[in-house]
């Protein structure tokens, strides 16, 4: 018989389940399933995507049932039990990490044009990019960069032909480069040469036409973070900060396509979220950022990949 072992050990036969009739108290008892329909008070608790299958927690007060691709793999009265069941199920095949889109960590608490970032949803971002592959000819990962580099070029050319300059150098905090930005149509920028060893097949390390104030062409990944820089942070006025860069992210998103988007949440949000939620250094670099010792920051290895798109439109 299938089933299913929770951590007590206690055996849970699989079932399918196939839902309940929409009276307010149902009982399905085709399988022996009950879930009370009680208009608002029931719902679905969680649900989660991975690899083409569906995790659901269904169930109020002391009725919660664990749903796999619609079989009944666990049943408890409480919602600690249930997601103590639902924890492991939800965890990566390979690394026995969580998923990255374990739908009980919000994405945002938040605010008007304040966003916070939750600590737990960063570490699993983080632990997704840990995760992702650097695979630039996986056919959907090249389509997305492809169509990514494009239109991050073509905001480049109108920012030049608006008359902006880029120049490389760093800024000491984002203050100073939003005021060069206003003031001088000017933006320094710190070249990428060295960042990608071992990965220079990456798209984001090829040259481009794009020229800076010395003559020299510039590579995408220095094209995007100088126009990330405009179109992002001096836009929304957002500081080098973890909130900041969400703030980032959301602004510049704007400019992009669907499809550039996933290509986006990649170079951003994925890499971001790394630098400060990472459980190796993510605590480092936050201090770092807090105090403006940019120098001191650790960042991840670069890689061409996509996020599953549960996680990048969620």
């Amino acid at each position: 018989m299938k089933g299913f072992k929770d951590s007590s050990g206690k055996f849970h036969p699989i079932t399918e389940y196939k839902g309940v009739r929409k009276s307010r108290d149902s009982r399905d008892k085709t399988k022996g399933t009950l879930i009370r329909k009680n208009r608002n008070q029931d719902r679905i608790y969680a649900e989660s995507y991975n690899r083409g299958q569906n995790i659901k927690v269904v169930g109020h007060g002391n009725d919660w049932i664990l749903l796999l691709d619609r079989n009944v793999v666990g049943r408890a009265k409480t919602k600690e039990e249930i997601f103590e069941m639902y924890d492991k199920v939800n965890v990566h095949p390979e690394t026995g990490s969580p998923r990255f889109f374990d739908p009980r960590i919000p994405l945002l608490k938040r605010k008007a044009r304040d966003p916070t970032i939750d600590p737990a949803y960063g570490l699993l971002v983080a632990n997704g990019y840990d995760d992702l592959k650097h695979n630039p000819n996986d056919p959907e990962v090249k389509k997305a960069y492809k169509i990514f580099i494009k239109e991050t070029l073509q905001q480049a050319r109108k920012l030049q032909k608006n008359g902006m300059k880029f120049q490389m150098e760093g800024y000491k905090d984002a203050n100073a480069m939003f005021k060069d930005v206003e003031k001088n149509k000017n933006l320094l920028y710190r070249p990428s040469d060295n960042d990608y060893k071992g990965t220079e097949d990456h798209p984001m390390f090829q040259l481009t036409n794009i020229k800076n104030t010395n003559g020299d062409r510039m590579r995408v990944n220095d094209v995007f973070r100088a126009i990330h820089d405009i179109n992002g942070h001096e836009k929304s006025k957002s500081p080098f900060t973890p909130e900041g860069e969400l703030r980032t992210y959301l602004e510049h998103k704007k400019f992009y396509s669907k499809e550039a988007t996933r290509a986006l949440f990649t170079e951003t949000q994925g890499q971001g979220m790394w630098v400060n939620f990472n459980k190796k250094t993510g605590k480092k670099n936050r201090h770092a950022q807090k105090v403006g010792d940019f120098e001191q920051l650790d960042f991840p290895i670069q890689k061409a990949g996509i996020f599953p798109d549960e996680v990048i439109f969620n």
